[in-house]
């Protein structure tokens, strides 16, 4: 509690001057490069605030602890990050920082659970190619089987995988909507994309019912846009990676679409 007070109070008006100077020039001036330092230092101090990790006897799960009202008080600029500053095209940065603070501070903290992913899954509406913030959704996803422990009732349980569940279509869908075909040109948002969705057949996710609420969902139709541009990309896709996640993500899709809606 003393190191967010200390934080708050004496660290962080200082760091959010400097940022709001660095969006600033960066907005100015935008084919120049961009170091983000002040941008980074908060979202690195924020970090440094997380427990560990989840357990049912330290688990965070009310807004009024100090570290959700903390990320909270700052929220802002992680999405400012996220989805709006400029983005340096050498580092990736500030938005390949937020990604990974977002899914960080999901696994951690369960109050922060749903929050982190549904703005993880705004990001392909505001960014071209937004492989980092899909593979950070996708951390998110591989980490659910072991973040069940930080939920006190089995109801709060089920309405963050629901919520889970519709954050990876919403990123799925805006993901293809905002990009289309351009996708096949870039091999690495295009095995982000698939990877992402896969994560929530894996069998450790599979056995909570993750991928059951993706196809029952009213925006499972994310889910055949997916299968649409798989067909069309694996004929000519050359890369490894993307061409095994598509047939994965085909393969998978059939076989639970076959065992769950019959």
């Amino acid at each position: 509690e003393g190191l967010c007070k200390g934080l708050a109070s004496k660290v962080f008006p200082a760091l959010l001057a400097a940022i709001e100077v660095e969006v600033g020039e960066a907005r100015k001036k935008t084919e120049e490069q961009h170091t983000w330092l002040a941008t980074r230092t908060l979202i690195a101090c924020l970090l440094g605030v997380l427990p560990p990790k989840v357990s049912v006897a330290e688990a965070i799960t009310t807004s009024n602890h100090p570290i959700p009202s903390l990320w909270g008080a700052h929220w802002a600029c992680i999405e400012g990050a996220l989805l709006d500053f400029p983005i340096d095209s050498a580092s990736d940065q500030p938005f390949l920082a937020a990604s990974e603070a977002l899914s960080t501070v999901a696994c951690r903290v369960p109050v922060l659970f749903l929050p982190a992913a549904e703005l993880l899954a705004r990001a392909p509406s505001k960014r071209p190619f937004p492989e980092a913030s899909l593979r950070a959704l996708r951390k998110v996803v591989l980490a659910t089987a072991s973040l069940r422990e930080g939920y006190p009732s089995e109801e709060t349980w089920k309405t963050a995988l629901t919520g889970l569940a519709q954050s990876v279509l919403s990123a799925a869908e805006q993901t293809v909507a905002q990009n289309g075909r351009n996708l096949l040109l870039v091999p690495s948002t295009l095995s982000a994309l698939f990877a992402l969705v896969n994560a929530a057949f894996c069998p450790g996710v599979r056995d909570l019912h993750l991928s059951a609420a993706l196809l029952r969902s009213p925006s499972r139709m994310a889910l055949r846009n997916c299968l649409d541009l798989a067909i069309a990309a694996l004929p000519g896709c050359a890369d490894a990676e993307p061409s095994c996640e598509m047939i994965r993500f085909g393969l998978e899709f059939l076989r639970l679409t076959a065992n769950d809606l019959g």
